[in-house]
């Protein structure tokens, strides 16, 4: 059963599609750990999100563990020798599965990101029950979520994203892999790829703008502390309500950008208004579904 967790914690999302996740299983436990190959390195700034990215992992296994009857018992951080293992996750007591967790758990699969300009947001309104849900989703979890209900604010955050883009091309450095995204070619003149990495940053900048502009729900996920242990929550939160949304056909496109440079951040946690730290900047609507990004494959990520 175990490896089946890793499957399902495979298809969670992930800063660029890097998936930064390799999986251990044990004779008792599934262990959720950063593959120090892929995204930044460890204790860096940019380590932030595939934390969170293995957070939502985390999420994701757990939904699975309820839904196959067990109730979940999870240890963050759990070597303390080791500071790339994320997470340890064991079966508790039986357990009789709720219609909710049902109903995340068969949204795993259908759960996918919104990529414009390619697959829009189509033009109707998220019901403000649904809304409502997704915040009560994060906060259940340790994490808090600023819906974004003035115009001006949208503004601001539009502004925030297209600056992100002329300050720094350096968030797409980390792309190019036959499971992530398309990067300038390996071998140019450093030179050039900078410039092309730059260019990159600067047409990704306009794309996540321009959604944040038409997008129905413009959203700021983000937690009160900022550490690695908030990271995983944030993860966990933002999978979290990502599945609720899903379970009704809402989806998720991201403008992370203004929080990749250090001095944008508090910019962003200021129109949030919640104390401690912004982590992830979406827009939510209706969409159909994009063809999915490529996967890694099990024996990738299972160590």
């Amino acid at each position: 059963m175990l490896p089946l967790l890793a499957a399902y914690g495979a298809l969670a999302p992930s800063p660029y599609n890097i998936q930064p996740w390799e999986f251990r299983v044990t004779a008792e436990a599934l262990e959720i750990c950063l593959d120090s190959g892929r995204g930044a390195p460890l204790g860096t700034a940019a380590h932030r999100e595939p934390v969170i990215g293995c957070g939502a992992a985390l999420f994701n296994a757990r939904v699975a563990l309820r839904h196959f009857g067990y109730h979940d018992a999870v240890q963050l951080f759990p070597d303390r020798s080791d500071e790339r293992t994320i997470a340890r996750i064991r079966a508790g007591g039986p357990l009789r599965e709720s219609d909710y967790n049902r109903a995340l758990f068969h949204a795993i699969p259908h759960r996918h990101t919104v990529r414009p300009p390619g697959v829009p947001f189509e033009p109707r309104d998220v019901p403000p029950a649904l809304i409502d849900g997704l915040v009560t989703a994060a906060r259940s979890c340790g994490a808090w979520l600023h819906v974004v209900r003035s115009a001006e604010d949208r503004r601001a955050l539009v502004d925030l994203v297209f600056e992100a883009g002329e300050e720094s091309g350096a968030a797409a450095g980390v792309l190019g892999s036959e499971d992530g995204m398309d990067a300038p070619a390996d071998g140019w003149a450093s030179q050039d790829a900078d410039r092309v990495a730059h260019a990159i940053a600067e047409a990704e900048a306009h794309r996540a703008g321009r959604m944040l502009h038409d997008a129905p729900v413009v959203a700021v996920l983000g937690t009160e502390s900022d550490d690695p242990a908030a990271w995983v929550v944030a993860g966990e939160a933002l999978e979290h309500l990502l599945l609720r949304a899903a379970a009704e056909g809402v989806f998720a496109a991201y403008a992370n950008q203004p929080l990749r440079v250090l001095g944008l951040r508090p910019w962003v946690r200021s129109v949030a208004r919640h104390p401690g730290e912004a982590h992830v900047l979406f827009g939510l609507g209706f969409a159909p579904p994009p063809a999915g990004p490529p996967r890694r494959r099990a024996s990738d990520v299972l160590a």
